[in-house]
């Protein structure tokens, strides 16, 4: 009888196990918090992401004047050339790179950008919670890597290279894009990687559905 015991106790806590493994293995799917009505589109994703693009250029630019301005000023008025050296040029590179992830990290982990607000776009984990500092950080370096390579292909366009150059920078982007076109929640890439599905706000709703592509 005591072994009987045993061996139940023993299957009651493998149940237990595999109910925690089950549980931990959720898919963010099925995550969604209480005010959160649907997954979002890829074209309101889209139209956020162009509205993004604009306000983060609209940030490079401004602290690049008020870095690059005082810089030229130091500079000798004989000089030939008024434009930057390449060390100010790699260090102004950096800074802008470092801002540009602040700024994400900073607003993902409040759950919204300024242009997913603007369109009702919240961030969230697989708990339903908003992201900590390390998973925003992970959905940064995800996304960030391809958006980038992209944004070097189109600059590669500018400067006349070649096409098939710019395309090859241009691919991981449009493969996370399409990826968002067959996900069964229209996520990207990059929101599987992290785990931070990107979802549409209503005030008002309590229950999960899907927005119409």
């Amino acid at each position: 009888r005591g072994r009987n015991v045993e061996r139940g106790s023993a299957r009651r806590q493998r149940c237990r196990q595999t109910r925690r493994r089950a549980a931990a293995q959720l898919t963010f799917a099925s995550a969604v918090p209480q005010n959160t009505a649907t997954c979002a589109g890829l074209r309101r994703r889209l139209a956020a992401m162009v509205y993004e693009t604009l306000l983060v250029a609209a940030l490079v630019l401004i602290l690049g004047v008020i870095i690059v301005v005082p810089i030229l000023g130091l500079q000798d008025p004989s000089a030939s050339s008024s434009r930057l050296p390449p060390t100010g040029r790699n260090a102004l590179f950096v800074v802008l790179l470092i801002s540009t992830a602040a700024y994400f990290l900073y607003f993902w982990t409040r759950g919204q950008t300024l242009a997913m607000r603007a369109w009702r776009l919240r961030l969230v984990d697989a708990s339903g919670h908003r992201l900590d500092w390390r998973r925003a950080a992970l959905r940064t370096v995800a996304a960030g890597v391809p958006i980038g390579l992209a944004q070097f292909g189109a600059l590669a366009l500018l400067a006349n290279r070649p096409v098939w150059l710019a395309g090859v920078l241009a691919l991981p982007a449009l493969i996370c894009l399409a990826w968002a076109v067959m996900d069964a929640n229209r996520q990207c890439l990059y929101d599987r990687i992290a785990g931070t599905p990107c979802c549409a706000c209503t005030a008002s709703s309590t229950s999960t559905k899907r927005e119409p592509r």
